[in-house]
Formats: C-alpha cells, structure tokens, sequence
C-alpha cells in the first residue's frame, strides 16, 4: 500500500488541492481515497495504467461530496456561483498549459454546465434548475465538455503522470 501512496499520491492530491484550495482539507480527501483503496481494493483493480483514473475519478467523488457538504452549509444566495479562481489553480496545477483554454473553446452553455457540476459540485438536476435547461440537455452539454476535457488531459501534462 505505501509503494501505491507514494507512487500515487502526488497524482491524486493534484487533482484535489485546485478545486479545494486547502492544503488540509486536500490531504483528508486524499486520505479518504486511499482509504477507499484500502478497504475495498477490488474496486480499483485492473491494468496498472489505469489505476491513477480510477483514484483521480475517486478523488473527484470525495471533493464533490465535500463541496456539497460545504454548499449544504452556506447561505442558499451564494450556493450558485462558479469560482474563477478555481480554473486559475487548476491551471496552475497543469503546468499553465490551461485547462481554461479548453474551456474557453467550449460552447457557452457547455462550459458553463462543466463549471457546475466539476468545480461546484452541483448535480444533474440543480444545474438543469439553476440555468432553466433541460436536465437531458444538461446531461448532453456536460458529456460533450467532459470529452474534450478528457482529451485534453489526455494529451496534456497529465497524462506522463499518469
């Protein structure tokens, strides 16, 4: 387990520290993962290679669940506002290649829907209720932009990483 910590680790916490912007609370949530790792191991079991997506998309659950604890707490008029400084850290933590370039290049309603529910933690249903759209459409906009993300990452410095 410590050979996968230390090999792992760094991978995962990347994708964590952006989005929650404190160290602390980065390395519980990373914790967390590794717990999951521990406890229920067949869950990740496959190739070797693709272990680190399977932490990072574990990782994503445990900072959207985080959020939506922290979102569960504030005050409902700041519930739905997409944090500019989270793509910022994000990009910092790609080597400034830029996800927010990808973004950029998304449609509107796509990248809009990519914030929400990536860096907002908000579902299928709260985003087809905060924007007044569709929830099929949401669900379409956000698997269109999660593609062009994943390729992006895919052939970004990411990808060595992992």
């Amino acid at each position: 387990m410590m050979t996968l910590y230390d090999r792992y680790s760094h991978v995962v916490y990347s994708c964590i520290l952006p989005v929650v912007r404190e160290e602390e609370v980065a390395e519980e949530l990373l914790h967390m993962v590794f717990l999951q790792l521990w406890e229920q191991p067949a869950k990740f079991q496959g190739a070797e290679g693709a272990l680190a997506g399977r932490l990072a998309v574990s990782a994503r659950h445990c900072v959207v669940d985080h959020l939506r604890q922290q979102r569960a707490q504030m005050p409902s008029g700041k519930r739905h506002t997409v944090d500019d400084t989270k793509v910022q850290a994000i990009n910092s933590a790609t080597n400034g290649k830029g996800i927010s370039r990808v973004l950029e290049q998304l449609p509107e309603e796509e990248r809009k829907v990519f914030q929400l529910a990536y860096f907002e933690g908000m579902t299928h249903a709260e985003i087809s209720a905060h924007m007044g759209t569709p929830l099929n459409r949401v669900k379409a906009h956000l698997q269109q932009a999660s593609a062009t993300v994943r390729r992006f990452v895919r052939q970004g410095p990411l990808a060595s990483a992992m």
